[in-house]
């Protein structure tokens, strides 16, 4: 069984830019008034970029991916976070 790299990638660009779209939409929703929801909503759309990543084989936009959760999660648990 081959995998057709071609359309899977195409299929990572379009959820991918469907994730960060919405991300930059949750992030001016957090500006405005912070919610737990939110966070898990940046954190859960980072790691689904994470996967997909990691299953095409593209480390760079895997560790990207990764940091930006370990990022979120520093965030979050700052003290003076907004919650």
């Amino acid at each position: 069984m081959s995998l057709d790299f071609e359309k899977y990638f195409r299929m990572f660009l379009e959820e991918t830019g469907e994730y960060l779209r919405e991300m930059y939409e949750t992030v001016r929703r957090l500006a405005e008034a912070p919610t737990p929801e939110a966070w898990s909503e940046l954190f859960r759309r980072a790691h689904s970029i994470k996967g997909m990543a990691a299953s095409l084989g593209l480390g760079a936009v895997q560790e990207l991916a990764h940091a930006m959760e370990d990022f979120l999660t520093w965030v979050q648990r700052r003290p003076d976070a907004p919650t």
